[in-house]
């Protein structure tokens, strides 16, 4: 997870903005604040969600720690 994460916010090309776990689907993007300019330049903008896979057949401790990474971003 944290390489994917560090591999999207290391895109230059596009702004990355990653969609809050608590934005609920059915709420449209445009209550996000954005803000396109960047240096006088617009550029795209990408919107991320992350969906967490835990595998069960690891330790209830280390779905644990997958959670509370994400919970950190």
């Amino acid at each position: 997870m944290e390489a994917v994460v560090e591999g999207l916010r290391a895109v230059s090309a596009v702004d990355i903005d990653f969609i809050p776990y608590k934005f609920k689907t059915q709420d449209s993007l445009n209550s996000i604040a954005m803000n396109d300019a960047c240096d006088g330049t617009k550029k795209k903008r990408m919107y991320v969600r992350l969906l967490l896979s835990i595998d069960r057949r690891e330790t209830t401790e280390a779905a644990i720690e997958t959670v509370r990474m994400f919970m950190s971003f």
